[in-house]
């Protein structure tokens, strides 16, 4: 993997701030990807970091301690130990992992990528990688720990080449701890969005019959063996708060952990707002509103979301001006109105 392809091979900065919207925009179209930093405070981070190893919902749970490396093992740790992912039961019962999806530049730097204000939040997990070299265990023993090393080749796009050549959508991981050379982290095929990815198809014609379908698409063979494009892949080291935004159309993958520290990240996302699906994005909310207050979580969710956070999830539209009839009142977003909203909008 090639750490230093920026730095070498271009001319120009890897990370941009928030407020360079040219750059990012001309950055992502050209590279397929790009990280913009300080779109979550580091007080913020430190407080998803927290909430990431107290909430029984994500990595308090199984005994999991964590100033405590003999609690790390595969028997109680509740990420994947293959790729690292860690999914979320309920998203609604965490406080900070919201409050950093409606974080405002975070916000705005998906917005300059794609092209509108109008987005949707899609709620995602978080990823974990374990430190796997120096350890310092309770007992004052220090341990390398190679068995907790995620899988090293897994290149795959979450776009099908065969069946979606053309653009459709980005993804994007927020970083809550320092991405360095050695701590594992998101590697990439810059530039593969371009002629690349539509020519695959008619370059590999042999995998249309067992690929047309497949998500996540895996670059033959797809069995975790070096391949030729591995040798493109690209490291992409950011700060603790930056978030990284990729072409769907690039292939990808994590590299794994080589050091003593952790590699912690939330994944967010956004797509387009569509008009003409709002009603059903809007009674999904409401349900997960309703949801929320069944589990006495009404004071945490949706209480912390913003106007913004508000028309991320879908509770109010970003098509109807506010104020407006479309918009939901207080009695509207209970559970017990759920159904007479639906009846109201289809009347």
């Amino acid at each position: 993997i090639n750490a230093e392809y920026m730095g070498k091979k271009h001319k120009f900065p890897m990370h941009f701030e928030v407020h360079e919207e040219d750059a990012i925009r001309r950055f992502f179209q050209t590279e397929g990807f790009v990280v913009v930093r300080n779109v979550i405070p580091l007080a913020q981070v430190s407080a998803t970091v927290d909430e990431l190893w107290e909430s029984e919902q994500l990595l308090g749970q199984n005994d999991v301690t964590r100033d405590d490396p003999d609690s790390w093992g595969d028997a109680d740790w509740p990420a994947d130990p293959v790729k690292g992912f860690l999914d979320v039961r309920d998203a609604s019962a965490l406080v900070c992992a919201w409050c950093n999806r409606q974080a405002p530049d975070l916000v705005r730097a998906f917005q300059i990528v794609l092209g509108t204000e109008a987005l949707w939040v899609v709620e995602d997990r978080f990823g974990t990688m374990r430190p796997t070299v120096g350890v310092e265990h309770t007992d004052g023993s220090i341990r390398d720990h190679p068995e907790w090393r995620t899988e090293a080749s897994w290149l795959h796009v979450d776009q099908n080449p065969y069946s979606t050549p053309g653009f459709s959508g980005v993804q994007g991981l927020v970083a809550l701890t320092t991405a360095t050379p050695t701590s594992g982290g998101l590697a990439v095929i810059p530039r593969f969005h371009r002629e690349r990815f539509a020519n695959w198809r008619l370059e590999h014609p042999e995998a249309e019959t067992t690929g047309a379908n497949r998500l996540p698409f895996y670059f033959p063979p797809g069995d975790g063996s070096i391949t030729p494009l591995h040798s493109e892949l690209v490291q992409v080291t950011m700060p603790a708060g930056a978030v990284v935004i990729w072409d769907s159309r690039l292939p990808h993958q994590t590299y794994p952990n080589r050091d003593n520290t952790f590699r912690l990240v939330q994944y967010i996302t956004f797509m387009p707002a569509d008009r003409t699906t709002e009603e059903a994005r809007r009674d999904r909310a409401l349900l997960k509103v309703a949801h929320s207050r069944m589990a006495g979580d009404e004071n945490a969710f949706p209480a912390l979301l913003t106007p913004l956070g508000r028309r991320l999830l879908g509770l109010e539209s970003w098509f109807a001006p506010s104020g407006s009839a479309d918009q939901l009142s207080p009695a509207e977003e209970s559970s017990k109105d759920l159904e007479s909203h639906r009846y109201r909008r289809a009347g």
